[in-house]
C-alpha cells in the first residue's frame, strides 16, 4: 500500500511540476486604511488615509487535477504612498462637527507574497477568463510619515519612522495577513490581466490603542512564460 500511495504522490507531483508556468507582472493598486481610536474622555478620531502605487514581481502557476484550476502564488514588492486627513469629532455632543486637524504624508515599502486557487475558462479562441481566491502574507520594510499642522507660531513639522527606536510612535506591526479575490483574462497564453481587491485581517496597530485595517483594490498585467 505505501509503494502504492508513493507512486500516486509521485505521479502528482510530476504532473503538477511539468504543468508550471511562469509570469512577471506590475500593476497599479490603491488602497485605504482606516484607523480608529476612543479616548477615556469620550473624543473618538479617526485617521482616513487613501495610498496610491505600485507593486511588481513574479508568478509561479500550477495546474491541479480539475481542468481548469490552479494554483498561483507570487513574490511581489509594493510601493504605497498616501495623504492622511486626521478628522476629529466629538461624539458626546451631537452639536459638534467633524473638524480637520492637519495631514500626513506616509510611505511604505512592503514585501508580498499571495497564494490563490484559480479557475479558468476558455471563452474563444485565445481568450480565456478566470476567478481566483486566496489568502497574502505581507511584511512591511519601511514605514515612514511626515506629518505638518497650523500652530500658534507658524506650521508645526513631525517626522515619525513606525519601526523607529522612539516607542511613542512606533505602534506599528511588521506583518498582515490577508484574504484576496478577483477576475483575470488571459490573451494568447502569453498576456494576463487581472484585477482584484485585498483586505488585511490584522491589526497593524496591535501595539497601541488605535484600530487600523487596510482594504485596498488593484489592476495589473503579466507576461506568462511557458
Amino acid at each position: 500500500m505505501r509503494k502504492v500511495l508513493a507512486i500516486i504522490a509521485a505521479a502528482l507531483l510530476g504532473s503538477v511540476c511539468a504543468s508550471a508556468q511562469f509570469s512577471l507582472k506590475a500593476g497599479y493598486q490603491k488602497s485605504q486604511i482606516i484607523s480608529t481610536n476612543v479616548a477615556a474622555d469620550g473624543f473618538r478620531s479617526y485617521l482616513y488615509a487613501w495610498f496610491d502605487g505600485f507593486y511588481a514581481g513574479a508568478t509561479s502557476s500550477y495546474s491541479l487535477i480539475i481542468p481548469g484550476l490552479s494554483f498561483d502564488y507570487s513574490i511581489l514588492y509594493s510601493y504605497a504612498t498616501g495623504t492622511e486627513t486626521d478628522v476629529l469629532s466629538i461624539f458626546a455632543d451631537p452639536h459638534y462637527e467633524a473638524t480637520k486637524a492637519g495631514q500626513c504624508i506616509t510611505d511604505e515599502h512592503c514585501i508580498r507574497v499571495p497564494g490563490t486557487v484559480n479557475y479558468g475558462i476558455a471563452l474563444a479562441k485565445d481568450f480565456k477568463a478566470s476567478i481566483f481566491a486566496g489568502a497574502e502574507v505581507d511584511y512591511c520594510l519601511s514605514s515612514k510619515s511626515y506629518s505638518s499642522w497650523p500652530g500658534l507660531d507658524g506650521v508645526n513639522h513631525w517626522n515619525v519612522d513606525h519601526f523607529g527606536a522612539d516607542t511613542n510612535y512606533n505602534g506599528y506591526t511588521r506583518f498582515d495577513l490577508g484574504v484576496l479575490g478577483g477576475l483575470g483574462f488571459e490573451f494568447m497564453n502569453m498576456i494576463r490581466l487581472e484585477t482584484g481587491v485585498r483586505y488585511g485581517l490584522l491589526d497593524r496597530s496591535a501595539k497601541t490603542d488605535d484600530s487600523l485595517h487596510a482594504f485596498g483594490i488593484y489592476a495589473g498585467l503579466a507576461w506568462l512564460f511557458k
